[in-house]
């Protein structure tokens, strides 16, 4: 069992999307981000105040399904939001050359609104697909398109 983790804090980069073949008739789509999060703190420097960041923390978060839509066609670079999911390790490579990374595979992402104002259209949950009104033209073109890899697969 994954324990639910919150990570708040502002896009550091546009979000990133791919596209894959899920095997199924509707392609599979993916989206990554970069947050960066940090504690605020005020120090006393000369005897004046002055507020900084500690413990700064940069995490990549991926969303899939209309998750990874919704955030791409809403979330840019700068915007604070609000992402809650499991943290989870990704690895590679083999021997010597094997990495890893931790990962918060997302399935909440909400925008921060201690400072903004937005608006909202809803999706059609029914069918997982947005509504027939929207265009996926402002989607633009993936990133990347996976072809057949199963790895790419969502996770849930």
């Amino acid at each position: 069992m994954h324990t639910q983790t919150t990570i708040i804090g502002n896009l550091v980069d546009d979000p990133r999307y791919f596209q894959f073949n899920n095997g199924e008739n509707e392609p599979g789509h993916k989206v990554t981000f970069r947050v960066a999060s940090s504690r605020r703190r005020l120090r006393h420097v000369g005897g004046q105040e002055e507020w900084y960041d500690a413990d700064q923390l940069f995490i990549n978060v991926e969303c899939w399904g209309e998750l990874a839509i919704n955030a791409k066609r809403s979330l840019r670079k700068g915007h604070p939001v609000i992402c809650l999911g499991q943290l989870v390790t990704n690895s590679w490579g083999e021997g010597d050359a094997k990495r890893s990374d931790i990962v918060l595979r997302s399935n909440h992402v909400a925008f921060e609104l201690s400072r903004y104002v937005v608006g909202s259209k809803r999706t059609d949950a029914q069918e997982h697909v947005p509504d027939k009104d929207l265009n996926f033209a402002d989607l633009g073109e993936p990133d990347k398109i996976i072809e057949g890899k199963k790895e790419e697969v969502a996770p849930f």
